[in-house]
């Protein structure tokens, strides 16, 4: 791919503006220049929004990857198969849910996150989790599990918080469902355990 100097990225995007350029530009050409897949140049603000609404999936996903590799890592640590099937069946959702949103950050035109951060994991309650249920009861793994999840819970209401399309609301709202369903099974097992 050549890389272009901006007095010739100027040029370009005039040309695209009038309408005198009608080449096809690959994705990332698209971006560097400021234009949508559509040939519209993009505003500042648009460029802007774009960035911001980027960053908060981007966290979602960082969020579901590590909820994935909590709830596997929970998964190991407990012996009661039913109890082992709901962390694995949970890891499966937080996966798919980082699916989701890392093909809306490409639709997007974005570049979606590759993999959980160890730092934003301190953040988000699911660090070192595997060395942390080693040992434990179940009872205090599914303590663990909570606390990830209310740290899952923080993240998305953070997102909801915020001015996104109605499309991704749609995603990160049904998502958050998930979360909400995930913390409450996890905290009604906790009871349970606690209790007997």
């Amino acid at each position: 791919m050549a890389y272009i100097n901006a007095a010739c990225a100027a040029r370009l995007r005039s040309k695209v503006q009038r309408g005198a350029l009608h080449v096809r530009l690959e994705a990332k050409q698209r971006r560097s220049l400021g234009v949508s897949e559509r040939g519209q140049l993009r505003t500042a603000a648009t460029v802007a929004l774009s960035v911001s609404l980027m960053k908060v999936l981007n966290d979602l996903i960082e969020t579901s990857k590590d909820g994935e590799k909590g709830f596997l890592a929970c998964a190991e640590g407990v012996k009661m198969t039913a109890l082992k099937m709901m962390f694995e069946e949970a890891a499966r959702r937080c996966a798919h849910g980082a699916t989701e949103l890392a093909a809306k950050v490409r639709a997007l035109g974005g570049d979606p996150e590759r993999g959980g951060s160890a730092t934003r994991a301190l953040h988000r309650g699911w660090v070192n989790v595997k060395s942390t249920v080693t040992g434990m009861d179940e009872a205090a793994i599914l303590a663990e599990c909570e606390r990830g999840e209310d740290a899952a819970k923080r993240s998305y209401e953070a997102a909801l918080k915020k001015d996104l399309p109605m499309d991704v609301r749609t995603i990160v709202e049904r998502q958050y469902n998930g979360v909400k369903q995930n913390h409450d099974r996890v905290r009604e097992l906790r009871n349970a355990a606690a209790r007997a």
